[in-house]
Order: structure tokens, then C-alpha cells, then sequence
């Protein structure tokens, strides 16, 4: 399952980190680390946002969900692009 962050309005020190900053930055994170911390992000409106699947309705996000609360793996990349980053996020169940 694909998930996608549209993020926006971020300075090199969001994704890169800084040393006097409490949390460390995106990509000194785990993938699962990204995901939750971008999710919450997502959720306060803070120049990102979370598109789940192809199509983001209910049934992607309750798939995801479902994937999410068993055994997962997340593969993370980071596309620059004009005006925004776009962090997608793969989500595959397990077995």
C-alpha cells in the first residue's frame, strides 16, 4: 500500500536535523519512525498531508490500518518537488 506526505514549507533542518533540537531530524529517523512522526504531523495541519492509496478513500485507510496493526515493513523515499517534497511511504503486510 502506498502512502504519500506532501510536505511544505519545511527548511533543511526539518529534514537534516540540528544538534540543538530535542528530536532529531526526518532522515535521521527510522522509515517507521518517519511514518509515525510525518502522521502526526499530518494530523495538526502543519504543512503536510497524507494521501493513503490510490484513491485515499475509507477503505484504503481501513486497509492500511489493518496492514498497520500486524507484523509490517516500510520502505521510505524523498522526491523533491517544485515547491514541496513528496515522502512516500511503502506499507507491505507480513506473513
Amino acid at each position: 500500500m502506498h502512502v504519500t506526505f506532501i510536505i511544505k514549507g519545511k527548511t533543511d533542518i526539518f529534514f537534516d536535523g540540528a544538534d540543538h533540537l530535542p528530536t532529531p531530524g526526518l532522515l535521521q529517523q527510522t522509515d517507521e519512525e518517519k511514518f509515525w512522526y510525518l502522521n502526526a504531523l499530518a494530523r495538526d495541519n502543519t504543512n503536510v498531508s497524507m494521501r493513503v492509496g490510490a484513491s485515499n478513500q475509507v477503505r484504503d485507510i481501513v486497509d492500511l490500518n489493518q496492514i498497520l496493526r500486524g507484523n509490517h515493513r516500510m520502505a521510505f523515499s524523498l522526491a523533491p518537488r517544485k515547491g514541496y517534497k513528496l515522502a512516500t511511504f511503502e506499507v507491505v503486510a507480513c506473513s
